[in-house]
């Protein structure tokens, strides 16, 4: 049952929403609703490692998701219903994720953990917004009978009825991915009661990153660039080939003064690669690659401790002066030379993967 709290959640998010429309609409091709909302329930009310800093694990996560998904579907159905004729607008969301990758892909076990792993992230908002409108049924089934032996009257992943899933289903015109590294993964042999419930739980698959996989700034990201070809592929068949854009892609670094920035370039290039790849070989749709960040920025509760951007920010300078890194040099190049030039080569012969055109001012590259 909706509460007034809901209403007034969905409602308020609906109108802001409806604002943006009327005053931007005439200007804006590509809407996005919410970003990461699973890092909005998860970190914001589960851990409160993020704003608003709410921690109740176990069921209010899976309620602000909840409302997550009818804010959503109320903005997209407002804009196809009052603003797409005129506009001539996409409107979308961008959820985040990890690839799952099978420790061995031999073991069926393994297979299945990546599976589960990706429905209880992409999934959980993906189904219902992009497929029938509800949630996965193996977070359905799993929450529901672990509920049940907790001593829960009801599911702690509350339930929509068929009106709210006939109203969310299907309510994007693309899949925006954001998507920055991989872990493998197997098939859990006991719970983990050291984890919040979600990871612990409910979710219990067992994962991790190689110790020789590239670091970064950030104590969660490796560089794993043959992951973001798997997870594009694996959205591409669970969604029906919907189209696809990468809404973010990239790489931290140390708060230091380094503008060889090599490691981001290496990313770059490898990333970008393997979204060709996704692309040509596999067939996958996606149609676009955005490059995360221009600029270094304030990072969640990092702050601005570990970088992201293509060009250094002086944050002691009270002009905030800017100094473009080696890798703003290469992504221009990329740009420019419509794809990657062999080395050695003349200079008008690109590698097998192409890229055009670009969208330079929001640093997005259109795949045909």
């Amino acid at each position: 049952m909706e509460d007034g709290k809901t209403r007034l959640s969905v409602d308020d998010f609906a109108n802001y929403a409806d604002f943006c429309f009327a005053r931007l609409g005439d200007r804006v091709k590509f809407w996005i609703t919410i970003n990461e909302p699973w890092i909005v329930a998860l970190h914001g009310y589960e851990s409160g490692i993020f704003a608003p800093g709410i921690n109740e694990p176990g069921t209010t996560p899976y309620v602000v998701g909840h409302n997550l998904i009818k804010a959503h579907a109320k903005a997209w159905h407002n804009y196809d219903d009052n603003y797409r004729s005129t506009q001539n607008g996409r409107i979308g969301i961008a959820l985040n994720s990890d690839w799952a990758e099978p420790y061995d892909r031999s073991d069926d076990r393994h297979v299945a953990a990546s599976e589960q792993f990706m429905q209880f992230t992409l999934g959980w908002f993906g189904h219902a917004i992009y497929k029938n409108g509800d949630y996965p049924e193996i977070m359905k089934t799993r929450i529901a009978d672990i509920s049940a032996a907790q001593g829960f009257n009801e599911s702690r992943l509350p339930e929509f009825t068929d009106a709210e899933k006939a109203y969310n289903a299907k309510t994007a015109d693309f899949f925006g991915l954001n998507h920055y590294t991989t872990n493998y993964v197997t098939n859990a042999t006991s719970e983990d009661y050291s984890l919040p419930p979600y990871w612990g739980k409910d979710l219990n698959i067992p994962s991790w990153k190689e110790a020789e996989w590239p670091t970064s700034g950030s104590n969660w990201l490796q560089s794993v660039p043959w992951g973001i070809r798997q997870i594009l592929v694996w959205i591409d068949r669970e969604y029906d080939g919907i189209d696809s854009y990468v809404t973010e892609n990239g790489i931290s670094t140390a708060d230091v003064y380094d503008l060889s920035d090599e490691s981001r370039m290496k990313y770059y290039k490898s990333y970008i690669n393997e979204v060709l790849k996704a692309v040509k070989i596999d067939g996958a749709s996606c149609k676009g690659y955005t490059a995360w960040t221009l600029m270094d920025n304030f990072e969640w509760g990092a702050g601005y401790t570990e970088r992201f951007g293509m060009h250094y920010v002086d944050f002691n300078d009270e002009e905030r002066t800017r100094v473009r890194k080696d890798s703003a040099t290469l992504y221009a190049s990329i740009i420019s030379d419509n794809g990657f030039i062999i080395s050695g080569s003349d200079s008008n012969t690109l590698s097998i993967f192409i890229i055009i055109p670009v969208l330079l001012q929001s640093l997005t590259i259109f795949f045909p």
